[in-house]
């Protein structure tokens, strides 16, 4: 009897696991911040300094997430490099649809065309941990992606109680939304977390551009364009 009452225990709170995800809608306002290291280099330190943060959101659904910088009044003054803003991904923009499969991130080639360069999804790999802290009212653990680099490894924390798998950029697959992540050049933060539970609160549009595969692309234009 107890072993049946612990089973029905379990099936209600998968059930109940499983409608709040279906209920999901959101969106998250990540400030993204260059590591600055040291370096010999005097124009690459320069260019380090002068890194200023930067703003990002990731609008959510049950079964789609769109990851783009938010769009701020630039001063005139401000035209330099901005390093924050190349390795956060800000002048693109990456769309997940569970439901399609689609993996797309929509950038503006070296033509000034738009493109949808289509991406593997499973693209990480990551290893959970049982190591926990508390990133405003959510309870994360600890990922760290399998990526072979052990001086500067890609850490994540995600919050099981929002059980989307998605997150910024391409740092997605988790089981709870990334809500702090370090790779070896940026910081994600997230500033600020919107939830709404009811269902088809809001529609995530799909970036316009030519679809094209990763490889098409860098072939395109001689293979010297990196993600």
């Amino acid at each position: 009897m107890i072993k049946l009452k612990t089973l029905i225990l379990c099936f209600a709170l998968i059930c109940t696991t499983c409608l709040y995800a279906q209920n999901i809608n959101g969106k998250i306002i990540y400030t993204a911040s260059y590591i600055k290291k040291e370096t010999k280099n005097p124009t690459t330190a320069a260019l380090i300094k002068s890194a200023k943060d930067v703003n990002l959101e990731l609008l959510f659904t049950s079964s789609v997430s769109l990851f783009k910088g938010v769009n701020v009044m630039r001063s005139d003054l401000d035209t330099g490099i901005n390093l924050t803003s190349i390795f956060s991904g800000f002048e693109n923009q990456v769309y997940n649809n569970l439901e399609t499969k689609e993996f797309l991130k929509q950038t503006i080639g070296p033509d000034q065309e738009s493109y949808l360069v289509q991406k593997e999804s499973g693209l990480y790999k990551w290893t959970l941990t049982n190591e926990s802290k508390q990133i405003g009212k959510y309870k994360c653990f600890k990922a760290v992606l399998n990526n072979n680099n052990t001086k500067f490894p890609t850490i994540a924390w995600y919050a099981p109680e929002l059980p989307l798998g998605f997150g910024p950029g391409y740092y997605q697959g988790l089981p709870g939304v990334i809500l702090l992540l370090e790779n070896p050049h940026i910081v994600f933060t997230a500033t600020k977390v919107s939830i709404n539970r009811k269902e088809h609160a809001f529609e995530i549009e799909k970036p316009e551009g030519v679809l094209i595969t990763a490889e098409a692309y860098k072939e395109k234009f001689g293979g010297i364009f990196k993600d």
